[in-house]
């Protein structure tokens, strides 16, 4: 354990509401705490904090997980870019990373990767998500519960925060993202860290993990009979179609987004648009495809129906992902 994650672990247990805790309190952090039961299992260290217990923290809370590597990898690289962006700042990371700590939270604390040091200083989020993502961020904008973490920052800090995404496979920065103090939104994430610790951590009441009695993974109930098997070989086929469907599913996100954008620079006047040696795409009107209109048929002629033929029975597959989302694929 090095210096950076002593310090890190000292910071947890004296202000437990760091970063991650307070985007999945607000609700936009779907990854947090991944296989530790989320927010039920950081209420747990919380109390546990709280009356004097020994927390013993997972080996994957050590950041060996995917996300975490590659920022390890690369923040050396991150870091000196980031710093080539803002002109007579210097970049100081982890340790050496010094700031007032507000005393206004005592529930809350954060510890930012870094800090550019000049005029005025930044503290600094450094992300390296998997590739897709990170382009992903370069159209979109970055993940929301990354936004809501940098504004976390700014109410210990004191100065705006710079969030920084890395594209892993580009050895590049794919965008980056200065965030400002903002007094209303200070205000509304001390709300709700303050009121989530009073009720989780002091009173210790139950972190619920159903919705009106639903649970959060809601899928149609089988209405024939239901082999169960744990074969191994399904297990990975299973696991393997639910992963892949979820990064296309993202991956459509992105494609449409890049889409729109193309899409932007269309002319009316012309049916066509063309980038020299890379891409023509054609953007032309089509008619309208002509459809029978069979209620309008049945309605005018009734004996119509007497001609309608039913085709041979099917089985339909619809494969639901029966684990909580905070555990779904996400390296």
């Amino acid at each position: 354990m090095n210096a950076y994650d002593f310090e890190w672990r000292r910071m947890q247990l004296t202000r437990p509401i760091g970063a991650n805790a307070i985007a999945a309190i607000v609700g936009v952090h779907p990854f947090f705490y991944r296989g530790r039961d989320g927010l039920a299992g950081f209420q747990r260290d919380c109390i546990a904090v709280k009356r004097g217990d020994p927390v013993e923290w997972p080996d994957d809370d050590d950041g060996n997980d995917g996300d975490m590597a590659r920022g390890r990898d690369t923040e050396a690289i991150h870091a000196g870019q980031l710093a080539s962006r803002y002109p007579g700042h210097t970049i100081a990371l982890h340790d050496q990373c010094v700031f007032k700590f507000t005393e206004d939270v005592p529930c809350g604390h954060c510890l930012p990767d870094a800090r550019l040091i000049g005029s005025p200083d930044y503290s600094v989020e450094l992300k390296c998500p998997r590739s897709f993502k990170a382009r992903g961020m370069r159209l979109k904008g970055p993940a929301e519960y990354y936004v809501v973490g940098g504004h976390w920052t700014t109410i210990f800090t004191g100065c705006p925060a710079v969030l920084s995404i890395f594209d892993p496979d580009a050895w590049t920065i794919s965008t980056h993202l200065q965030i400002d103090p903002n007094p209303k939104t200070q205000k509304a994430l001390i709300e709700a860290g303050s009121n989530w610790y009073g009720r989780h951590v002091i009173e210790e009441q139950p972190v619920l993990t159903f919705v009106d009695d639903e649970p959060l993974v809601d899928v149609d109930q089988p209405k024939g009979t239901v082999k169960v098997s744990e074969d191994v070989e399904l297990r990975a086929a299973a696991l393997e179609l639910l992963n892949v469907r979820t990064l296309r599913a993202e991956l459509d996100e992105v494609l449409e987004a890049a889409k729109l954008r193309v899409l932007a620079h269309f002319d009316p006047a012309y049916d066509a648009l063309e980038v020299p040696g890379i891409m023509r795409a054609w953007h032309t009107e089509t008619k309208g495809r002509e459809t029978f209109d069979h209620k309008r048929c049945v309605r005018q002629f009734p004996d119509a129906k007497k001609f309608y033929k039913r085709g041979r029975p099917f089985r339909t597959f619809r494969p639901y992902d029966l684990r909580p989302p905070d555990e779904r694929f996400m390296d």
